[in-house]
């Protein structure tokens, strides 16, 4: 089985609300998840989770130095083993998605009380907030 390393991000904004992209395609079609994505090869998640971050909100963050929680969970056919950092935001909050980023839904300050989410993103609130 293949085991592909992804990263993703537990984004605050200063009114403690939580950064989150609903899903457009499965798994979870239609949840709100995490921002966040693969690790490229020679990449480690840290610096993935960065850059994803980066491209998919035009936000600039920092990262926990290690992930504060890793899953592992079937994705089709393969497996995702996951990676998430705690994030800070540098400078400003305002999400400024780049055009060419088009392959998922809405993106969008959420209540940390949010109930259409993926498992995950529901574990992490009950478990951090």
């Amino acid at each position: 089985m293949l085991i592909e390393p992804t990263a993703t991000a537990l984004v605050l904004n200063r009114k403690n609300r939580v950064l989150l992209i609903r899903r457009t395609k499965a798994p979870w079609a239609g949840l709100w998840g995490f921002p966040g994505g693969h690790v490229d090869r020679d990449e480690s998640p840290r610096r993935a989770v960065l850059r994803e971050v980066l491209e998919e909100t035009g936000l600039k963050v920092t990262a926990s130095r290690n992930p504060i929680e890793v899953f592992f969970y079937p994705v089709r056919d393969h497996h995702h083993l996951s990676h998430l950092f705690r994030c800070r935001i540098v400078g400003s909050e305002k999400i400024r998605r780049p055009k060419e980023w088009r392959h998922e839904g809405e993106l969008k300050w959420c209540s940390v009380k949010k109930k259409d989410v993926n498992p995950v993103v529901g574990f992490v609130l009950k478990r951090y907030f």
